[in-house]
């Protein structure tokens, strides 16, 4: 025979289990959450990608990159260097993307075609110096690279080579450029002012306003980055 009191326990029983339910619901719903601990692994799969380097523009660049250096001597002759600084592959492959820019353009003004071929423009690019015409890549000229206007309401060649350095896709390359670091006039102490100035003149027509002015006391180096208004 069961005892009268089995009953009564059962019934206690479930209503201790209906109150802690309710109990925990409303703590879910009003008490303070459970932290949640993320181990390594998790955080390795979740792990958001973040960009590197100069990508998108987000970050300055923070070296500075010497894209040309142009060279005017006594005379007043100007020679140029492309990327002096840099003797790796990607150097060699940003000299080429110049070269043949320049020359594209060139023979664009001009209306005539300049026959280069790619083994042509490797040769180019290996030389330290661009001392010659576009007119005939290659062949050294004592005149240098021209400043005169190839046609009227145009550019010089000078302006031709600076122009082509947009079209080198690096980041740290432009960020140069604008900030002046990425362009050198180096000129001889004895360069007279007008030959000098025909140069900061023709950069200024170009919209590059700013480079790096160098030049050369004895053994003592001045150096100064100027902005042309």
């Amino acid at each position: 025979m069961k005892k009268k009191w089995m009953p009564m326990v059962i019934w206690l029983t479930a209503a201790a289990v209906v109150v802690i339910a309710v109990i925990v619901a409303l703590n879910n719903l009003w008490g303070d959450k459970p932290v949640k601990t993320v181990t390594a692994s998790e955080v390795a799969e979740n792990e958001i990608e973040i960009p590197r380097g100069n990508k998108g523009g987000s970050k300055p660049a923070k070296e500075n990159v010497v894209a040309i250096e142009i060279l005017m001597d006594s005379t007043g002759v100007v020679n140029l260097s492309l990327f002096p600084d840099n003797t790796s592959a990607a150097g060699d492959s940003m000299r080429l993307s110049v070269i043949k820019a320049a020359i594209s353009q060139y023979a664009d003004i001009t209306g005539t075609k300049v026959n280069i071929t790619i083994a042509d423009a490797k040769r180019l690019m290996n030389q330290p110096l661009v001392n010659y015409s576009l007119a005939h890549p290659g062949v050294a000229s004592t005149s240098g690279v021209p400043t005169v206007k190839i046609a009227e309401d145009s550019y010089s060649q000078l302006q031709v080579w600076v122009m082509a350095l947009n079209k080198v896709n690096n980041p740290l390359v432009q960020q140069s450029m604008k900030n002046g670091t990425g362009i050198i006039f180096n000129s001889s102490i004895d360069t007279k002012y007008t030959d000098a100035y025909v140069v900061l003149e023709q950069l200024k027509e170009i919209d590059f306003n700013r480079f790096t002015v160098m030049t050369h006391l004895k053994s003592e180096e001045v150096n100064s980055t100027l902005t042309v208004e």
